[in-house]
């Protein structure tokens, strides 16, 4: 069966669990494996599946969104018949942990859904990490005939987010955490003309989600649940965002993560190879390219253009591009924002419960 299907991220929510680090920028584009931004996956995740149109729902404060994406060069989106779309989101973003598809974002945008003629509409959150296959996932729905599929995880023990409860593969509730079900719902995908028919139906109720109108219909829609198997980094607060981290200097999840069949794309930016000096020392650890380390690293992320000074120790950390940790400073259990300076012989701790947080430009 030869289908065609769109695809629409989500990029209007916030989390303020995150301090400064989302003070200036949205979740979506918060740094993450020393190159790239969390959307990279969502984006390359479509891409990969052959979805050559994507809309992406901004925040009121786009700015974030509009300079990491741009185009949709990177990603092939860069043109003439689909392409990358960046579409207007509510003045409020949601902050409520699993509302990602307001009525009122999908309502705004319904021109983007009727212009685009295709079967299907591939729905995503631009945090979720993982490297998945949805063109297995396409298929199983336009083989379905169901009116939506979600796209699911098992993943126990959270207190955040939306759950389905599945019997024999068909959704019989979708639930909020502790609510009987640790099926989490990572994506969704909708036959577009229904999609239009409900957006119209519920119009009135522009604050609800579209997973909450959902539940309440069960009875009239069918909708089905695909499993997922691999990977997924869940990031909801700051430890979830370190242990994502820390996730990545695992050969087997970094080896799933970006494999060379399914690229993680993401914006370019040339720099020269990082600099390791004599008596520099890494162990276990991340560093992207333009860093230069002459001090002690171990168990870190180093992004882009980040210098460690002599006799300097950074451990447990992930230091965003353009980072200084001044000679003799030691740091552990930390997250520092671009542009952070930390001063000669500085010592800094976060907690094992919580890392510290430094934000943009902050000198210490």
């Amino acid at each position: 069966m030869r289908v065609s299907t769109i695809g629409l991220i989500s990029t209007n929510y916030n989390n303020e669990s995150f301090e400064a680090l989302t003070a200036e920028r949205t979740l979506p584009t918060l740094m993450f494996g020393g190159k790239y931004r969390l959307i990279d996956f969502a984006i390359s995740n479509m891409v990969n599946a052959g979805i050559r149109s994507v809309g992406v729902i901004a925040p009121y404060n786009f700015r974030s969104v509009s300079d990491h994406i741009g185009t949709g060069k990177p990603w092939g989106l860069a043109r003439k018949v689909g392409g990358l779309f960046m579409l207007p989101g509510g003045v409020y973003a949601s902050r409520e942990k699993g509302c990602r598809f307001m009525i009122r974002n999908l309502v705004a945008n319904r021109i983007f859904l009727e212009k685009e003629d295709a079967d299907f509409v591939l729905m995503s959150d631009g945090s979720t990490v993982m490297n998945a296959d949805y063109t297995e996932f396409i298929d199983f729905h336009a083989k379905s005939g169901t009116d939506i599929t979600l796209f699911t995880k098992k993943v126990p023990g959270r207190e955040d987010g939306t759950y389905a409860v599945c019997e024999n593969g068909r959704v019989t509730a979708i639930v909020g955490p502790d609510q009987g079900s640790d099926v989490r719902v990572l994506a969704m995908i909708v036959n577009r003309e229904f999609l239009l028919r409900l957006i119209d139906t519920f119009a009135a109720m522009d604050f609800e989600d579209l997973l909450n109108v959902v539940s309440s219909r069960l009875s009239a829609i069918n909708v089905d649940c695909y499993e997922y198997g691999g990977y997924v980094g869940i990031i909801e607060n700051l430890n979830d965002y370190m242990a994502c981290s820390r996730d990545l200097l695992d050969a087997d999840i970094r080896a799933e993560l970006f494999d060379s069949e399914r690229t993680i794309f993401t914006k370019p930016q040339d720099r020269t190879p990082t600099i390791y000096k004599s008596g520099s020392h890494v162990k276990n650890s991340l560093v992207a390219a333009g860093c230069v380390i002459e001090g002690t690293v171990e168990n870190s992320i180093i992004s882009r253009n980040t210098r460690i000074g002599k006799g300097a120790v950074v451990k447990d950390a992930v230091l965003m591009q353009k980072c200084v940790v001044e000679d003799g400073a030691q740091i552990r259990n930390m997250i520092c924002d671009k542009l952070v300076r930390i001063g000669k012989n500085v010592r800094l701790e976060g907690g094992d419960d919580k890392p510290l947080v430094l934000g943009k430009e902050t000198r210490v």
